[in-house]
Order: structure tokens, then sequence, then C-alpha cells
């Protein structure tokens, strides 16, 4: 893998991983432009914070992710600024967001798990504020509709992100769930949001 990054872009070199000393799941240019592999982790949250091996990547290791199935799920067009532009698929922006308020509460396991938390919540509040100025609230609030009905385990790690949100992130959350839950005739208290005080 390193080998095709580098038929790329010469500056190309594995990214030590702190769970492996053998095994690089990343690599970095000298303009600091990052390639990560990532796949599904279904099996126990011990597989996270260690690359696990994939044959097909040429001795590359990836990333187990918890919730990626969610993430990934009917993802967006866009396009990769390399020389005449390469098209790829993206996450959507509300998958992106409400997936980093999940995976947040999962870090505090892993090496270094409370800087990328930090860092998961900053991009989540950053992205829900950003759709909620751009009237794509609601966008957000069937996403964290969608991820609430997958159940009990969801639920609980969704409100424990949320908590963590800033205030004004929170508030637009609250407000994207609204107007999502209104669209589907529901309550916000269906949601996990109190409708007395509007708290997460």
């Amino acid at each position: 893998m390193i080998d095709v990054l580098r038929y790329v872009d010469p500056t190309f070199k594995p990214v030590p991983h702190l769970g492996s000393q053998t095994r690089a799941a990343s690599f970095i240019n000298a303009q600091g432009y990052k390639v990560k592999f990532l796949t599904p982790n279904r099996g126990a949250s011990g597989n996270l914070g260690r690359p696990a091996t994939m044959p097909a990547l040429g001795g590359a290791g990836v990333e187990p992710l918890r919730f990626l199935g969610f993430l990934t799920y009917q993802p967006a067009l866009s396009v990769l600024l390399h020389k005449g532009g390469v098209a790829v698929s993206v996450p959507t922006p509300e998958r992106f967001a409400i997936h980093k308020l999940i995976v947040a509460i999962l870090r505090r396991s892993d090496a270094n798990g409370y800087a990328k938390a930090s860092n998961d919540l900053a991009q989540a509040g950053s992205i829900i504020q950003a759709m909620a100025a751009n009237r794509r609230a609601e966008d957000i609030g069937f996403a964290w509709i969608e991820a609430w009905e997958r159940g009990t385990g969801w639920q609980s790690r969704l409100s424990a992100g949320a908590r963590q949100l800033a205030h004004e992130a929170s508030s637009d959350l609250v407000r994207g769930i609204k107007l999502a839950a209104t669209a589907d005739g529901r309550g916000i208290e269906d949601y996990g949001v109190n409708p007395k005080v509007q708290l997460l």
C-alpha cells in the first residue's frame, strides 16, 4: 500500500500506530494529507485501538470502527482535488456528526482516548451548527432519529455524547430533532429530549 501511495506522492510515509509496533493503518504526506483505512468492528470493544490485518491492502493495517455501517450508508458524491479531480463517495454531514457523538463515548478506552473524544465532539458540534445555519437542522434531526431507533445501546451513547456538546450545538441539535419529529408526527420526548426544558 505504501508503494501505491508513493506512486501518487513520494512523500507519503506510514504513521506509527499506538496499538501496534509493526502495522500502520494510516499514512501522511509532506503537506499533512492523511489516508486512513477503516473497517467495521462488529465484535467486542476490545478490538478498538488496535489495527487489524487486511491482506488485500498489501500489509497495511485497518482501524476497526464501531457503527461504521451507519456512517457510510447512502453516501454523498464528492470530488477529491487531485489533478483533474477524482470522484469519491463520502459520508453525509449529518451522519458524520451523529456518528462522532457515538464514537466520542467509545474513545475512553482507546490510547489517547480523551483527546480523540474531545476532537470528535468538536467536529460534531461544528457540523451541527453549520447545518443549522444553512437551514438543514432537520437533516441532523432525521439522522438522530434513525440512530435512536436502533435500540437502547445506541440511545445511551447518543445521549451521553449529546450531553457533552457545547450549549449552542446542543440547542441546534434539539431544534433539528424537534423539526424532524414534528415532520414524522411524533413528539421530541420519543427521541430522548425533555419537552419541558428541551435538553438531551
